[in-house]
């Protein structure tokens, strides 16, 4: 889903990181590292969801090619003691026991099986930013927050060979279609064109309008429904900042003052 160097944030259950069978965590670590993760208190999303789920706050770094693992282990769980007895979690939140963000508890889950739950001490957002920041500052320290992908050419792509594109009657002014033999077409003036898709790129936490990353082609007519979805997009401002913060460059170019040239 994102270049290599770039971060993604995930907010699933508990199980992502509890799971008995390390599997899925392997696979994804045998393609990312894991930048820190946050334990949630029950009931989080109560309001919004309707859920109790203990959750987590998961970031990810994509790994270049070639480049070594880094950060910490993540795969394996690990007992800890509650005043309720032992309860096995991962061993990363086993590690760093302040980002779990409130109280371990045992409990009992679905059909009487042992479960785990957090119980909240005070108010999540003020402890949601505390436990970003230390993460922040461990990806910084480690190696792991945001770093472009590289140029991959100077020069013009390839043009598609566009002999084999047939245009029927469901292709309109505008439509995208891929060519047979790699590469895209825009239907121009009834004819197929050679395309280049454009991914429109921004950094997280950014804000501004625009069509999302990736998306080919005019806009969709308006179906009634874009005020729930801009609900449904909009963030917290502590789910930004992670992102945000490790895709801060570590220099920006002095500004130029009106009607000087900056020397080539």
């Amino acid at each position: 889903l994102v270049q290599p160097g770039g971060l993604v944030a995930v907010i699933t259950s508990r199980f992502t990181l509890d799971a008995r069978d390390p599997s899925a965590r392997r696979e994804m670590a045998a393609l990312a590292d894991l930048v820190g993760a946050v334990r949630l208190p029950e009931a989080t999303f109560r309001a919004s969801s309707g859920t109790d789920v203990v959750v987590d706050v998961l970031l990810l770094r994509r790994r270049p090619p070639g480049a070594e693992r880094a950060g910490e282990e993540w795969a394996t769980l690990h007992d800890v003691a509650t005043v309720d007895g032992d309860v096995a979690i991962n061993e990363y939140l086993a590690r760093h026991p302040e980002l779990v963000l409130g109280t371990l508890r045992a409990t009992s889950g679905q059909y009487h099986q042992a479960d785990v739950t957090v119980r909240a001490t005070g108010p999540v957002g003020p402890a949601l930013d505390k436990a970003l920041d230390r993460i922040v500052a461990r990806a910084h320290a480690s190696g792991l927050g945001w770093s472009p992908a590289p140029a991959t050419t100077t020069g013009h792509p390839e043009q598609p060979d566009l002999s084999g594109v047939v245009l029927g009657a469901q292709h309109h002014e505008g439509s995208i279609l891929r060519a047979p033999g790699g590469g895209f077409a825009v239907v121009e003036a009834g004819l197929a064109q050679p395309f280049e898709p454009q991914a429109e790129v921004g950094v997280p936490g950014a804000g501004g309008g625009g069509r999302p990353a990736g998306r080919l082609g005019p806009d969709p007519p308006s179906t009634g429904l874009e005020p729930g979805r801009r609900r449904l997009r909009r963030r917290p401002a502590s789910a930004e900042r992670p992102l945000r913060r490790l895709s801060e460059p570590l220099w920006a170019p002095e500004p130029v003052p009106p009607g000087s040239h900056r020397a080539s």
